[in-house]
């Protein structure tokens, strides 16, 4: 007489796997860009409205990257720039008036390789300008690398 055995075994784990919307992956990265500078200023514009931009900023950057956790990182440009340090950005900056896309406003930009993406021109502050700036870098890179870019 034998024993029949049974293997009490976990089924092999069927996890669909994410597909990127072909519409998605066959965008350049300056669409995708104008995509996330969409989305994220809507958010910020419904976060400066109930004055919570603040927070929002804190949710968006890194941990490694973030400073105190009472900082400014509104207006504070001691903050930004540890920030923008710590994330190995480099940046420019455009005073209002310098060019003629911004005659009121500032305006800041970051490189991806040999593309270069600003903040829109209307930027009230330079403060403003750079977190922006930190807020689409952070956006746009995490974009790209699920495009596998």
């Amino acid at each position: 007489m034998t024993a029949k055995v049974f293997e009490f075994k976990k089924p092999p784990e069927t996890k669909p796997k994410e597909t990127i919307p072909a519409r998605r992956a066959a965008l350049t990265d300056q669409e995708i860009f104008q995509d996330t500078t969409e989305d994220i200023l809507g958010e910020w514009q419904e976060r400066a409205i109930k004055n919570q931009l603040n927070e929002f900023i804190v949710s968006k950057i890194p941990s490694y990257a973030r400073g105190l956790p009472d900082s400014d990182h509104v207006n504070d440009l001691n903050v930004i720039s540890n920030i923008e340090q710590k994330l190995e950005m480099k940046v420019a900056l455009f005073y209002p008036g310098c060019t003629p896309a911004n005659p009121y406003g500032w305006m800041a930009a970051f490189h991806r390789g040999k593309d270069v993406f600003t903040t829109p021109p209307e930027m009230a502050s330079e403060a403003n300008a750079r977190a922006l700036n930190i807020l689409l870098c952070l956006s746009l890179d995490f974009h790209l690398k699920a495009l596998g870019r």
